[in-house]
């Protein structure tokens, strides 16, 4: 019996420790084989790979660090972070992954964790070249929140002398930048944000500082280019599509205005939303003729377009209504509805009539189509204001 216990057990073992070989030499196959994808550059299938070495080997190192690079690579800086933090882990006295950590820290301006890791880099490895523009980085903003002026000069000369060495280093970069615009020195800084431009396209906030800067040197034409390089890299960015349309009217030139939001709002005969700002666009500036002008455009344009052509419709009406003519403005309404299908345009335009109607004494009416719009949606908050 005893022996039979032996035996099983042994057999146990065999087969763990082979089951344990065998995911090591999986473990391997993959890892050589995401090692080649990304000698070839194909970055989302050697990620593949890597975690199919994780799978096997939860503690692969050299996988976990491939595939954080990849993760960065592809825009990834929080995911990168979690791999590098693992590995941090499992080899605490590598000055390595603490370092990356802290690159990412800093980027992304976590100065918490850029402390935490940044300290440890600097503990392991403080000699290293990668090590040194954490330290500035650090320093430099430490030397700021003490009010240390002349104790910035000197750090932000050590950071320009590493960028000089190696015009790779944006961290050392963002310092001297950093440095030269709060010295009041935008016209230093910029050729260090056009550098950092170029190796981080993607980035909105070295954008953000060029802006700054030309705007500070009140260079309107290069702010101009400048806004509009931002628009063309981040073409969906509202604050951006903003910043421009303030520039021109800020310099009083509607005509530009109005064209760059007519390039925001596309083909005349699709969203309206776009037109809408337009329109109101040119009845600031043009008064409600200008205004009514575009609606009028935009009906004719939109003849084969019945939800749109019934939105302008009822706009016209309310400058009508506006302008005095109660009784026209009243009738277009209507003649509008009578073949307007139900849907939250027909609510709005309801409720725009069922004013008018209050307006002009109609309770009756008034109420008849606020009922109409809260049978279809109780909780229509136009409906109940009025």
């Amino acid at each position: 019996m005893f022996h039979r216990v032996l035996t099983a057990v042994a057999l146990s073992v065999t087969l763990l420790v082979s089951a344990c070989a065998d995911a090591d030499e999986r473990a391997e196959e993959f890892y050589q084989s995401g090692l080649e994808l990304l000698a070839q550059g194909d970055l989302a299938r050697a990620a593949i790979e890597f975690r199919n070495v994780l799978q096997q080997v939860e503690t692969h190192v050299g996988a976990r660090l491939e595939l954080a690079g990849i993760l960065e690579a592809q825009g990834n800086p929080s995911g990168a972070y979690a791999q590098y933090r693992y590995v941090s882990e499992l080899e605490p006295e590598e000055a390595g992954p603490f370092q990356a950590m802290a690159r990412i820290a800093i980027s992304n301006v976590n100065w918490e964790e850029a402390e935490r890791t940044g300290r440890r880099a600097i503990e392991l490895a403080p000699d290293d070249d990668v090590t040194q523009p954490i330290r500035l980085s650090l320093e430099f903003r430490q030397a700021a929140l003490d009010q240390e002026p002349a104790r910035q000069e000197a750090i932000a000369a050590e950071a320009l002398q590493l960028v000089e060495a190696d015009p790779s280093d944006l961290l050392s970069r963002r310092v001297v930048i950093a440095h030269e615009m709060a010295s009041n020195r935008p016209s230093v800084a910029l050729p260090h944000i056009d550098s950092a431009i170029a190796q981080e396209p993607d980035d909105l906030r070295y954008y953000i500082i060029k802006l700054q800067a030309l705007n500070a040197l009140q260079e309107d034409d290069e702010v101009e280019a400048h806004l509009r390089q931002m628009y063309a890299q981040f073409p969906e960015n509202r604050d951006v599509q903003q910043s421009l349309i303030t520039f021109y009217l800020q310099r009083q030139d509607v005509d530009s205005a109005e064209s760059f939001l007519r390039e925001l709002a596309g083909d005349e005969t699709g969203d309206t939303a776009g037109f809408v700002t337009i329109i109101q666009l040119l009845e600031q500036t043009g008064g409600p003729e200008a205004a009514r002008a575009e609606v009028e455009r935009l009906i004719a344009a939109n003849a084969e377009q019945p939800e749109n052509r019934a939105f302008y419709r009822a706009l016209r009406a309310s400058y009508t209504f506006e302008a005095g003519d109660a009784e026209a403005a009243i009738t277009e309404m209507q003649q509008i509805l009578e073949t307007a299908e139900p849907s939250q345009q027909t609510r709005r335009i309801k409720n725009s009539l069922a004013e008018m109607l209050l307006r002009t004494g109609n309770r009756v009416g008034g109420r008849a189509l606020i009922e109409e719009v809260l049978v279809e949606d109780t909780a229509n908050v136009a409906a109940l204001k009025l």
